[in-house]
């Protein structure tokens, strides 16, 4: 039987596509045309997020190691309990969107989990610089770390949690906490990453390509934007692109959930086998019927629900 969307999902994705620009598709290799599309999309998913009730947000910031100020925004719910806490990392395949925009979604998270979040507004590639958007989001790490007692946090309950883009980023994050014995990172919640710069080079799955909502095309056109001439090349490093890894040794243990019909499904098992393979804990989920992005284009979906419950359960668990 082949695939098919799950329906309340499937409706999500038409309401999401009349949303979007008309037209076709971005261009491969127009950086700037795919910049807009995520925007649109992320837009959409902001606008009909769940309600957060009970959350604030402040706006404060620190400065990243080449002297770029970084604004954080801290998230907290009224009522909820000192102790374990999320630095969380957007959407947008490194190259588009903001913390700002993702505020209803990050409040939701707070919200529903009851563990206060702090978001970092990470640079957009392309990048001056090698590694700017992993080095703003370690200094947001080093905040969190060194504010502990005035934010009433552990730090050594840390969670970092990304989607998409900001997903890929989370992970390169914990090998660059490895590499620099920085802040401990607890646990990594990855939401269908982008782990792998070598996905343009792999042959699409005919079996989910009428469901995607992102090509092959696309990804590659991001990787080329974050790393260049580079995108490919031996010498990428997982702090770079994840899925480089050699060893999985010293990370932190995980929780990922991806759907079946996202073009990111089969680098996010590779990931996660690489985790059990050196007996690190990582707990899976791949949700039936599911493109990326689903939960943000179907929030009131029962299995964006199950989703949402699992991933505040893996945080909560810290």
């Amino acid at each position: 039987m082949p695939f098919a969307l799950d329906p309340e999902v499937a409706s999500g994705l038409e309401a999401l596509t009349a949303a979007l620009p008309k037209g076709p598709p971005p261009a491969p290799g127009d950086l700037a045309a795919i910049k807009e599309f995520s925007k649109r999309f992320i837009d959409h998913a902001a606008s009909i997020a769940k309600p957060a009730p009970g959350v604030s947000v402040q706006n404060l910031s620190t400065t990243s190691e080449d002297s770029h100020t970084v604004p954080l925004y801290w998230h907290t719910k009224s009522g909820s309990s000192p102790g374990s806490v999320i630095l969380y990392l957007h959407g947008g395949g490194m190259v588009a969107s903001s913390a700002a925009s993702y505020r209803p979604i990050v409040s939701y998270l707070v919200s529903h989990s009851g563990v206060p979040a702090l978001s970092v507004e990470f640079r957009n590639a392309p990048y001056s610089a090698p590694l700017q958007g992993v080095q703003d989001a370690y200094a947001g790490l080093i905040y969190l770390s060194s504010h502990a007692a005035d934010l009433k946090i552990d730090p050594e309950r840390i969670v970092v949690v990304g989607d998409s883009g900001g997903g890929g980023l989370a992970a390169c994050l914990t090998h660059l906490v490895r590499e620099r014995q920085g802040p401990r990172i607890a646990k990594q919640v990855l939401i269908y990453p982008m782990l792998d710069d070598r996905l343009g080079l792999a042959s699409p799955d005919l079996h989910m390509a009428p469901f995607l909502t992102v090509d092959h095309a696309t990804i590659d056109t991001c990787w080329v934007g974050i790393l260049g001439s580079r995108r490919g090349a031996e010498d990428v490093q997982p702090t770079e692109a994840a899925a480089r890894m050699e060893s999985a040794a010293g990370l932190p243990s995980m929780y990922l959930d991806v759907g079946d019909c996202d073009i990111f499904r089969d680098d996010c098992l590779k990931y996660v086998n690489r985790f059990w393979a050196e007996g690190i804990p990582a707990e899976l989920h791949v949700w039936n019927g599911c493109y990326h992005g689903f939960d943000g284009a179907a929030p009131e979906a029962r299995v964006t629900q199950r989703a949402w419950d699992a991933r505040a359960r893996a945080i909560q668990e810290v």
